[in-house]
């Protein structure tokens, strides 16, 4: 199993690594050229990789894909990644840093479904998943990972993803984004005045 992402300009140095003709070296002692991959690459850069490794790139569906890891991680890797999270006290997440509440752990079931899987990278997906083969892609937004990066990059001269969750951590969202008590000066029904209204309402 081979996870990660390359830029178009480093599938060529990847190819001449030592990690790169292993794997060539031991699908050579199973006399197989061919590689199930996921992402828009596979498709694009299958002639790279035939050219540089002599291997084809079989495209598999994305989502399909998702939905079997989140399954397979779940059962054998993962038993605590399924859980409900019940709200006691919501605090004032910018003086606490935290809001209460427990997390309450379910295992990898029938009783799960159906349950929505949120798929974040370049934009979003959204599935909801009925059984391990059975999901249909409900939404999706081109808002995602990459907009991150980008504003991060426009906002603070930094385009690392670790770089920005780091000064997000340090940093108040109060001096950009508007909240329900900036609307109307304390709660709002059950809205705590700290709840963001509007991301980045006070940038003009």
């Amino acid at each position: 199993l081979v996870c990660g992402s390359f830029k178009v300009q480093d599938i060529e140095k990847f190819a001449k690594t030592s990690f790169a003709k292993l794997m060539t070296s031991a699908m050579n002692k199973e006399n197989s050229r061919m590689v199930r991959s996921t992402g828009h690459g596979s498709e694009l850069y299958d002639k790279m990789f035939q050219r540089h490794l002599n291997i084809h790139l079989d495209n598999q569906r994305e989502s399909g894909c998702l939905v079997r890891a989140i399954e397979f991680l779940a059962k054998e890797h993962l038993p605590k990644a399924f859980f409900t999270y019940k709200q006691e006290n919501l605090l004032s997440f910018h003086e606490n840093r935290h809001i209460e509440g427990t997390r309450e752990y379910h295992e990898m079931s029938s009783d799960l479904y159906p349950y929505l899987a949120v798929n974040l990278r370049s934009g979003m997906s959204i599935l909801k998943v009925e059984s391990p083969t059975k999901y249909t892609r409900l939404t999706g937004s081109h808002i995602g990972g990459l907009s991150l990066i980008g504003l991060g990059s426009l906002f603070t001269g930094t385009a690392s993803f670790e770089d920005l969750i780091k000064m997000s951590s340090e940093g108040d969202s109060r001096n950009v984004d508007m909240t329900v008590g900036d609307i109307y000066g304390h709660e709002y029904a059950s809205l705590h005045k700290d709840l963001i209204a509007s991301s980045c309402g006070k940038l003009k």
